[in-house]
């Protein structure tokens, strides 16, 4: 039933933008796009425990095609189909699914109204994203205003989130987002966001978070740069009340005339954990709908709940088509009695096992985590890239596996092309 919901709203709004098309005398303008994205992944020692052979060598595939049009005076609109496959171990997997990625139609010239399936990306997108890096990827159906005065922009929005190109039934995120931008490097956003969740996702009952936030980001100098930004919540988790935050502040240095220009940035970031899962009160930060993989490791064992990070990081570039990037991680809890969530949000899982103490007695120290990437573009429409991880835990998860953890590796392979 879901499948079948899904493509009777994709073949709507092409009928909806072939019926915009054909109204009036102008003549439209149009154009295409697309994205074809091959990637193979292999993970080993995801259970932290030699014990199993748990090695997966998998790969997957994105094939996007787009068609924008522009109504003189009247309208914009744009298409975007999406196949995408994974599959175990083969390069060009068949068990895939074509879905609609975005489909809107958009009016006015300020404000200007939004409605249909689109993207939503705000910031580093570490609270609302649209998930790039997933071959499905991440969307939302609803309605964008977009309002700009002189250096000032601002959005509202009320959608449903999807999840695998289905919307998420029982989940709604209401939001304002406005940005100010003094001279186009320089900006500061202001945001307030609204999830409801009636999912029963996770038995605990309703949720609503209510999330203020402000960023920060620019250069400092020629060859600076800085990046900050504040997260605080409210609302309800059930029967439970909800007071949670969040922070992440980054400097950045290049030597722009140096050889390879390399550059050097150290970074940290907190959200905060539940001390006492058993008082009336939820402490743990809900990270909404974000982009996490190149956040907090590239293995994906972090999320923005319950942690902190120390990050150092070094890059450099060869030539202007290749870029090198040196990442070192330091992982631990916020509060030691909480989970150790992943990226996707979850509480990270060996086999069986739940990496938590209720009894807060493995400590915080997670693990750290060493970020290998190599990027070159060949041309304008190419890319091609690969990554090596490995992340080493630490006594919180050797004490919750009941006093041993190995370490676990990941690595991947991927070539784009778009047109």
């Amino acid at each position: 039933m879901a499948r079948n919901r899904a493509v009777t709203l994709w073949l709507a709004t092409l009928l909806a933008f072939l019926s915009v098309s054909a109204y009036g005398d102008d003549q439209p303008s149009y154009a295409a796009s697309g994205e074809i994205r091959v990637r193979a992944e292999s993970r080993n020692n995801a259970d932290f425990a030699d014990v199993w052979d748990d090695q997966v060598v998998f790969s997957g595939e994105r094939i996007r095609l787009g068609v924008s049009a522009s109504f003189p005076e009247k309208a914009r609109g744009f298409l975007q189909l999406q196949y995408t496959a994974q599959g175990d171990g083969r390069i060009l997997p068949s068990n895939g699914y074509l879905g609609l990625h975005q489909g809107w139609l958009e009016a006015g010239k300020n404000p200007v109204i939004r409605v249909g399936r689109q993207e939503l990306n705000y910031g580093d997108q570490r609270i609302v994203g649209s998930f790039g890096w997933s071959n499905i990827a991440r969307s939302y159906d609803g309605v964008k205003i977009t309002w700009k005065q002189g250096k000032f922009s601002g959005d509202l929005f009320g959608v449903r989130p999807l999840n695998n190109n289905l919307p998420l039934r029982g989940v709604l995120l209401y939001g304002a987002y406005g940005q100010w931008s003094p001279d186009g490097l320089r900006k500061v956003d202001l945001y307030l966001l609204d999830k409801s969740d009636r999912s029963g996702a996770g038995g605990v009952g309703d949720i609503n978070v209510v999330a203020l936030g402000v960023r920060a980001a620019g250069p400092i100098g020629r060859n600076g740069d800085y990046s900050g930004e504040l997260v605080l919540e409210t609302g309800k988790v059930g029967p439970r009340d909800l007071r949670a935050s969040a922070y992440d502040a980054a400097l950045g240095h290049t030597w722009r005339s140096a050889p390879w220009s390399p550059r050097l940035g150290i970074e940290y970031a907190y959200a905060t954990g539940d001390s006492d899962p058993t008082d009336a009160a939820v402490e743990t930060f809900d990270q909404l709908f974000p982009t996490n993989h190149d956040k907090y490791g590239y293995a994906d064992y972090q999320g923005w709940r319950n942690m902190q990070d120390f990050r150092i990081s070094l890059s450099v570039k060869p030539s202007s088509k290749l870029t090198l990037s040196l990442d070192h991680h330091w992982f631990s809890l916020a509060q030691p009695r909480d989970g150790w969530y992943g990226a996707g949000g979850g509480i990270n899982t060996s086999g069986a096992t739940v990496l938590r103490s209720l009894a807060g007695i493995a400590g915080t120290n997670v693990g750290t985590e060493w970020d290998l990437a190599v990027t070159f573009v060949p041309g304008k429409n190419y890319r091609l890239s690969a990554g090596y991880s490995r992340f080493t835990p630490g006594p919180f998860v050797r004490t919750v596996l009941g006093g041993t953890a190995n370490s676990s590796d990941w690595s991947f392979l991927m070539g784009q092309h778009n047109f």
